[in-house]
């Protein structure tokens, strides 16, 4: 449903009609790769509940948090054998949250200090995100990267590849750390683990942006491209 859905969305819609809105510059590049102008595409990033109150703090031992489908975009297996590594010189462990298809063959491999929570409540989640050292992102695409904004809110920065939709929630260096293969994404994870204060940095800047997506923001943008203001 996926394939079907993006199909659509990419080789259909820009033929039917004249005017587009969409989450993020990636997907408004893919739109104008399919045939729609560039001035008939508005960006209305979502917008982002602020975060729950009395969150807990940083663990002191380092946690790594992916949130996720488990289904092949993600990429878990990837980030799993690369955790494999990576785990034997920093430490800590890994948390999964999400379900999805994939999870009995990934629970199958066997990582150590890597445990999958499943699907959990909202504020379980937020929970886990408070007390992440990092959020890990493996996909290979997103439309928009929603639960890095989550982490970002409270103060956690994140770990991905730089592919579309995700380098829309990141800005590199200053949010969070985009990399372009599995070798530097497990560099990057190494140096982050043992730079408690570059993580700091990261993550506070990751606050301040995620404070300025807001609903009531996204509503205004909707509005005025609705209304033709």
């Amino acid at each position: 449903m996926a394939f079907v859905g993006r199909f659509l969305e990419l080789r259909v819609m820009p033929r039917l009609y004249k005017e587009f809105i969409t989450v993020s510059r990636s997907t408004a590049e893919d739109l104008e790769r399919h045939g729609a102008t560039p001035g008939s595409i508005t960006i209305v990033p979502n917008g982002l509940d602020p975060a729950p109150a009395d969150l807990p703090g940083k663990d002191d031992e380092l946690l790594f948090v992916m949130v996720a489908r488990l289904v092949p975009n993600k990429r878990v297996a990837l980030l799993l054998d690369m955790w494999r590594e990576v785990q034997k010189t920093t430490g800590g462990r890994l948390v999964i949250i999400g379900d999805g298809p994939k999870r009995e063959k990934l629970q199958s491999m066997r990582v150590p200090h890597c445990e999958f929570v499943g699907q959990i409540h909202d504020l379980d989640r937020d929970s886990y995100l408070s007390r992440a050292s990092l959020l890990m992102v493996t996909s290979r695409r997103e439309g928009w990267g929603l639960t890095i904004l989550e982490a970002a809110r409270v103060g956690t920065p994140t770990l991905a590849f730089n592919v579309a939709g995700v380098r829309d929630a990141i800005v590199n260096g200053v949010t969070g750390v985009l990399v372009n293969d599995s070798q530097e994404f497990m560099d990057q994870w190494r140096e982050l683990a043992d730079n408690a204060t570059t993580r700091r940095a990261l993550g506070e800047s990751a606050r301040q942006r995620a404070a300025t997506f807001s609903w009531e923001q996204s509503s205004a943008l909707l509005e005025a491209v609705l209304t033709g203001d």
